[in-house]
């Protein structure tokens, strides 16, 4: 196998590498919050994923917010 073709990985995988629920990576999955490859199966999708675009998207979903906190409305 050829170390530059990353795999896909399940739903499942996705979540233990977020440390999610896997009902939350897959409700990201359907709102294309994250990047996602859905497989046509009898009844229902699967949803298939590569950690490397998931950590991308999470990246700039987590990004540090850019607003200045105001001291003087906070709560010692």
């Amino acid at each position: 196998m050829d170390a530059s073709i990353e795999p896909f990985v399940d739903a499942d995988n996705i979540a233990a590498f977020l440390g999610e629920r896997r009902t939350v990576v897959i409700r990201m999955a359907r709102l294309r919050q994250i990047t996602s490859y859905p497989f046509s199966g009898h009844k229902r999708h699967t949803y298939k994923f590569k950690r490397s675009e998931v950590a991308a998207d999470m990246a700039k979903i987590r990004r540090p917010s850019t607003t200045p906190v105001n001291d003087s409305t906070r709560k010692f």
